[in-house]
């Protein structure tokens, strides 16, 4: 009987033992599990802002091309900067034109 507890008070203590080497494991895998969630929340994030960037770039691209296409309808209709600046060099061209065509009407002041 003796030899029994013995050995049962043996068992007891390597169970205790056995005992908390497993709830010290368990206590690292919280751990670990606590980082590995909180990398995959990082690396979340990363793709998110990746995403949304490279989203971003093809909204960019669009949004130009339709101010541009929007800038081309002004010029076409006659709303355009581009066209009212014509308009101003025409100007200037039939200026130009009507001195030209007064000095040549003239008559030349040169010493015969």
């Amino acid at each position: 009987p003796m030899k029994n507890i013995e050995a049962l008070e043996e068992e007891v203590a390597r169970l205790d033992v056995q005992h908390k080497e497993d709830v010290a494991k368990c206590k690292q895998l919280e751990v670990d599990i606590k980082q590995q969630e909180e990398q995959h929340s990082l690396t979340i994030s990363k793709l998110k802002e990746s995403y949304e960037v490279e989203i971003g770039k093809p909204q960019n691209e669009l949004n130009e091309v339709k101010a541009k296409n929007s800038t081309l309808k002004e010029v076409v209709t006659g709303h355009g900067k581009s066209v009212e600046l014509g308009g101003e060099v025409n100007e200037v061209k039939d200026k130009i034109a009507e001195l030209d065509k007064k000095k040549k009407q003239r008559p030349s002041d040169k010493p015969s």
